[in-house]
C-alpha cells in the first residue's frame, strides 16, 4: 500500500474516533450591484431610436449560479442608460411600495419561453432624481434580485420594442456546495458500510479513497482567494467522485462455514421429538431463531453496491454472516434434552380438516368480520397440528374451543349472480438478464406473448384454487400468490391444506370495477417442486365452475380506446389563447447524463414488480414477508409542462358528491367522461362546481392523470412543483418503475416523482439529475 493511501485510511480510522465530518463551503458572495455586474460580464449594447427614447443602453447579464439538476441559471440583469437617455424618456416612473419602476405595460423582461415576466425597476444605488435616473435592473424574486432562466437568452422589452440578451453558460460564483455534499454523503455511507463489517474489493476501495482525497484538495484550493478553479472543474470532480464511489464492489460472501453450521442444525432438528425426547423450550427457541437467520443469509446473493436500498433496510455484511454461523453453532451446543409425551391432537385435527373441507367446497361468501376470525383460528390450530413438540393439552383444548366458535360463527352472505367479473391470472419469475434480482418478467408462450389465464368469479365469493392444478414451468417452483393490489403484506390469499396434504389458495373475490376485473399474480422462483412436482401444463386452467362462461376480452375504459369526438371540446373562455399544437421540448437539463444505458433486456415492457408472500410450501395459511420489486419499462421523450406552476389533485377522497347528490363511488375514481377533439383528450367531470379537469391531477379508475391549464391530458415528462413525473402515452402516471429516456435510465417512485440523489428500492444509485449511476 502506498504511503499516501495508507494516510487516507488512517484518516478514516481517526475520523471514526473523533466523529469529524467535512465542512460545507464557506465561500461568501460579494455585493452584487452595477459595478459588480460590469466586472463579471461584457456589455451588450442596445440602440433605441424612437420618438420618446433615442440613444444607447448598455446591458449586463451575469450568470450568478447554475443549477446542475435542471440546467437553469440565476441571472442578474443590470442596464445603464447612456447620455442623453434617462428615466424621463420612458415616462413615469411608476412608484410602488417605495420602489420606482419603468412603465410596466411597455417595459419588462420575459424569459422561459415567454411564460414568465419580470418588471424593470430603477436601481436604488442610482442617487439621481427620479426623472434623471440612469441605472435599472430586472426585479427578481430571489433576495439577490436574480431571475431564474432555463434558456440561453432572455427578451428585454423597452418602450414596446423587443431585444434579445444573451446569457453566459458559466456561473461567476464558485459553488463548492455540490462537491462538498457529495464528499460528505459518500464518506458517511462508506464509513457506515465499513463499520457494519462490509468487505470491499481492495482495488475499487483504493480508487474511491484516492478520488476522495483529490476532491478534498480541490475544495481547499477553491476556497483560497484568487484560486484558478472553475465550476466546470468542480462539477467534473463531483461526477468522477460519484463514479468512483458507485464502482466500489463488495467482496463475494463466503458461506462455507455458515453452510456447515446449517447442516449440523438440520440433523439436530430431525432428532427433536423422537423416542420420547425433545429439546427444552428455553434452549430450542433461541436455537431456532439463530437457525432462521442462518437460512435467510444462505439465500442472499452477493451485493452489487455498498449502499443499501432505502426501502430494504440495512444490508447484510460479511461480518453478519460470520456472526450468524458462530451463533448457530453456539446455540446448537447449548441444546438440552428432556423427556416428554406427545399431546393428543386428534380432536383438533378432525375439526381442522372439517373446517378446511367446508372452505374448499366453494360457492359461498362470508362476511369479512367472521372470515377474518375464522382464518386466524384456523392458522393457530395449524401451528399446533404441524408442530406438536411443544403443544400442551391446554393449548389443544383452547385451540379446539376457539376454532369451533370461529367455525360455527362463519356468517354466510348472499351472492348476487349478476355481479360477475374476470380474474386474470398472470405468471411471473425473476428476470435472468436484469441488473437486479428484484426485477420480474412474465412467462411467455412460443410466440412471445405473456401467458395469462382468465377465470370468472362472483363478487364476494370465497374463491378456491387447487394448487395441483395451476401451471407449472420447467426449472421453476411456485412461490406465492398476490391478489389485486396486495404486495403480500395484506395477506389476502390464504394457503390451506386438507387431510390428504393437498394445498389450496383461498381468497375473497373482490374488485373495485366489475367491468375491468382484477388480477391474481403467481410468483415463481428457480428450483424444483420436488419429486411430486407436476410437469408444465400449458393448456390447463385453475378449477372453476363449469357453468361460468368465459367473459369476452373487454379492455378497461381508458382514453386510447375511446372514439374520437371532434365536435365537442371544453368550455374554455374565448379570451384564452389557443394551446400550441406541439408542447415545448423538454429542456436538456440532465447535466450528468451519459450515453450508455443499463444492461437490461430489450423486452422491458413485459417486466412486472412483485414480492414473495403467501408461501405455498406448507403450513396452515401463514404468509412469509417479501419485498417489492420494480420494473424497467417504457421510453420517454418530449414536452415539459412549461407554464404549469401549481397542480391540485382531485381524488375520490376530496370530491364528495356528484351533481345528483349521490356519494362518489369508493373505488378511487372521480366520476366523469373522456372526450377527444382535434387537440387531444380531456375529461368532463360529473362533479359540482367544475365542468372539466384543468391544471390539476385527477384520479380515474385508480390511475393518476394530469391536465394542462386548458384541460387537455398531458403525457411524457412533466415538471410539477420542482419535481419531475413521467406520464405514459395512455395518460397514466408512472409509478415504481424505471424509465428509459434518451438512452438514460431514471426511476420514478410510488408517488410518481423522479428519484434524485438516492438509492432506488432495487438497490441502485441515481444522481442529482435522476440518472442511474453505473
Amino acid at each position: 500500500m502506498s504511503g499516501a493511501l495508507s494516510n487516507i485510511k488512517q484518516a478514516y480510522a481517526d475520523e471514526q474516533a473523533g466523529g469529524t465530518v467535512y465542512a460545507q463551503s464557506d465561500i461568501k458572495e460579494e455585493k452584487m450591484d452595477l459595478e459588480w455586474a460590469k466586472s463579471h460580464s461584457k456589455a451588450q449594447i442596445i440602440s433605441i431610436d424612437h420618438t420618446k427614447v433615442q440613444g444607447d443602453i448598455y446591458v449586463y447579464a451575469v450568470t450568478v449560479r447554475k443549477n446542475r439538476l435542471n440546467n437553469s441559471r440565476d441571472v442578474l440583469l443590470y442596464a445603464e442608460c447612456k447620455i442623453p437617455v434617462s428615466s424621463q424618456d420612458f415616462g413615469g416612473p411608476d412608484e410602488y411600495e417605495g420602489k420606482l419602476y419603468l412603465p410596466q405595460d411597455t417595459n419588462y423582461v420575459k424569459y422561459n419561453g415567454g411564460y414568465i415576466k419580470s418588471w424593470l425597476m430603477w436601481a436604488k444605488e442610482d442617487t439621481n432624481s427620479k426623472y434623471d435616473k440612469k441605472i435599472f435592473k430586472a426585479e427578481g424574486l430571489a433576495a439577490d434580485s436574480t431571475i431564474t432562466v432555463t434558456g440561453d437568452n432572455i427578451t428585454l422589452v423597452l418602450d414596446d420594442e423587443e431585444f434579445t440578451v444573451n446569457i453566459d453558460d458559466e456561473a461567476v460564483i464558485i459553488d463548492t456546495a455540490p462537491l462538498d455534499e457529495a464528499i460528505v454523503e459518500h464518506w458517511n455511507e462508506y464509513s457506515a458500510a465499513k463499520n457494519a463489517g462490509l468487505e470491499i474489493e481492495e482495488n475499487t476501495e483504493n480508487a474511491y479513497l484516492e478520488k476522495n482525497e483529490e476532491a478534498r484538495k480541490l475544495i481547499e484550493k477553491a476556497k483560497q482567494n484568487n484560486a484558478a478553479v472553475t465550476n466546470n472543474e468542480l462539477e467534473s470532480m463531483r461526477k468522477a467522485l460519484n463514479e468512483a464511489f458507485s464502482a466500489m464492489t463488495p467482496k463475494p460472501f463466503d458461506k462455507h462455514v455458515l453452510s456447515e453450521a446449517i447442516k449440523i442444525a438440520d440433523e439436530k432438528i430431525a432428532l427433536n421429538g423422537s423416542n420420547g425426547k425433545r429439546y427444552t423450550k428455553d434452549s430450542y427457541d433461541p436455537f431456532i431463531r439463530a437457525y432462521a437467520i442462518a437460512k435467510e443469509y444462505m439465500e442472499l446473493k452477493d451485493l452489487k453496491s455498498i449502499v443499501p436500498s432505502q426501502e430494504a433496510g440495512p444490508i447484510t455484511t460479511h461480518r453478519d454472516i460470520a456472526v450468524a454461523a458462530e451463533n448457530l453453532n453456539n446455540k446448537a451446543q447449548e441444546l438440552v434434552w428432556e423427556d416428554y409425551k406427545e399431546v393428543d391432537t386428534s380432536g383438533l385435527e378432525e375439526l381442522y380438516y372439517k373446517a378446511v373441507d367446508k372452505i374448499i367446497a366453494g360457492s359461498r361468501g362470508y362476511t369479512t368480520e367472521s372470515r377474518t376470525v375464522f382464518y386466524r383460528e384456523l392458522e393457530n390450530a395449524g401451528k399446533i397440528i404441524f408442530d406438536k413438540n411443544y403443544a400442551t393439552k391446554e393449548d389443544v383444548d383452547k385451540a379446539i374451543k376457539d376454532l369451533n366458535e370461529a367455525f360455527e360463527g362463519l356468517k354466510e352472505e348472499s351472492l348476487d349472480s349478476s355481479k360477475k367479473f374476470n380474474i386474470t391470472m398472470k405468471y411471473i419469475h425473476p428476470s435472468k438478464d436484469a441488473v437486479s434480482d428484484k426485477i420480474k418478467e412474465y412467462f411467455r408462450d412460443s410466440e412471445g406473448h405473456d401467458i395469462e389465464d382468465r377465470v370468472e368469479a362472483l363478487l364476494g365469493e370465497e374463491y378456491v384454487i387447487n394448487i395441483d392444478n395451476v401451471r407449472r414451468f420447467s426449472g421453476y417452483k411456485l412461490r406465492s400468490f398476490h391478489y389485486g393490489a396486495d404486495d403480500g403484506t395484506l395477506g389476502l390469499v390464504k394457503i390451506i391444506r386438507n387431510k390428504e396434504g393437498k394445498q389450496f389458495a383461498v381468497f375473497k373475490a373482490n374488485t373495485a370495477n366489475l367491468e375491468a376485473g382484477t388480477a391474481l399474480v403467481l410468483y415463481y422462483e428457480e428450483g424444483s417442486d420436488g419429486p411430486d412436482s407436476k410437469p408444465e401444463q400449458p393448456d390447463k386452467k385453475p378449477d372453476a365452475p363449469d357453468n361460468k362462461p368465459e367473459q369476452p376480452d373487454k379492455k378497461p375504459d381508458v382514453p386510447d380506446n375511446k372514439p374520437e369526438q371532434p365536435d365537442k371540446k371544453p368550455n374554455v373562455p374565448d379570451n384564452k389563447p389557443e394551446q400550441p399544437n406541439k408542447k415545448p421540448e423538454q429542456p436538456n437539463n440532465k447535466s450528468d447524463l451519459t450515453d450508455k444505458k443499463p444492461d437490461v433486456p430489450n423486452n422491458n415492457s413485459n417486466k412486472a414488480g412483485s414480492g414473495a408472500n403467501n408461501n405455498t410450501s406448507g403450513g396452515s395459511g401463514g404468509s412469509s414477508r417479501g419485498g417489492n420489486g420494480s420494473s424497467r419499462s417504457g421510453s420517454g421523450s418530449g414536452g415539459s409542462s412549461a407554464g404549469l406552476q401549481t397542480f391540485n389533485r382531485i381524488s375520490s377522497n376530496s370530491v364528495n358528491i356528484t351533481p345528483d347528490k349521490t356519494l362518489v363511488n369508493a373505488q378511487g375514481d372521480v366520476p366523469g367522461e373522456w372526450i377527444k377533439n382535434s387537440k387531444g383528450w380531456w375529461y368532463k367531470l360529473k362533479v359540482q362546481g367544475q365542468e372539466y379537469a384543468k391544471n390539476q391531477w385527477v384520479i380515474i379508475k385508480h390511475k393518476w392523470y394530469i391536465f394542462d391549464k386548458e384541460g387537455y391530458m398531458l403525457t411524457s415528462w412533466q415538471s410539477v412543483n420542482n419535481k419531475w413525473y413521467f406520464v405514459h402515452a395512455s395518460g397514466e402516471m408512472a409509478e415504481n418503475i424505471w424509465i428509459e429516456s434518451n438512452g438514460r435510465w431514471y426511476y420514478v417512485k410510488a408517488d410518481g416523482s423522479m428519484a434524485v440523489n438516492e438509492t432506488t428500492p432495487d438497490g441502485y444509485r441515481v444522481n442529482a439529475s435522476g440518472e442511474w449511476i453505473k
